[in-house]
Formats: structure tokens, sequence, C-alpha cells
């Protein structure tokens, strides 16, 4: 997912707005409802491009964030449940957890 939004970003799009500017600067002499057509086409096309792009780059960001967010959340737990279980005896004591004989 995450290379087609690279793609998108690198590739499909500095190629649509080049063809824009050729199309604006009308170098083959079309005609104004050709000019018409294929730039609808390209600003159509222009923005699923962007549109594609947002959508993956979205999911590749929730993806990671699961995983990640996953990993740490278990090793976090693992951490905290370890440290209480190491509670130490003066603190026991202190508490009046524990009676001093």
């Amino acid at each position: 997912l995450s290379i087609s939004q690279g793609l998108l970003s690198t590739v499909a799009r500095p190629l649509l707005l080049r063809a824009i500017i050729i199309l604006i600067q009308n170098p083959d002499g079309l005609s104004d409802s050709e000019v018409n057509h294929q730039g609808a086409a390209l600003a159509a096309g222009i923005s699923i491009c962007i549109l594609v792009e947002g959508l993956l780059q979205a999911h590749v960001k929730q993806l990671l964030s699961i995983k990640l967010g996953s990993r740490f959340l278990g090793w976090t737990m693992a951490l905290i449940h370890r440290k209480s279980l190491a509670v130490s005896e003066d603190a026991l004591s202190k508490s009046g957890l524990v009676e001093n004989s």
C-alpha cells in the first residue's frame, strides 16, 4: 500500500501536473472544445489521484499505528506487571501490610 501511495505522489501527480501545464500552453493548436475536454479529464485525473493517495496514506498510517501501538502496549503492560510484583520489603512494612515482630 505504501508503495502505491508513493508512486501516486512521486510519479502520477507530477505527470498529470505536467500534462495540465502543457495543455494550458496549448502547443498543438487544439480547439477550445478539445482543450476543455482534455482539461476536464486531467482535472478529474488529478483529483482522483489526490483522493486515492490520501486514502492510502491514511490506511498505511492506521496499519502502522495498530501494529506499533499494540506492540508498545503489550511491552508496557508486561513491564508494569513485573514492576508491580517486585515491591520492596520497606514499602510493604511502611504501608502496614506486613507486621513487624
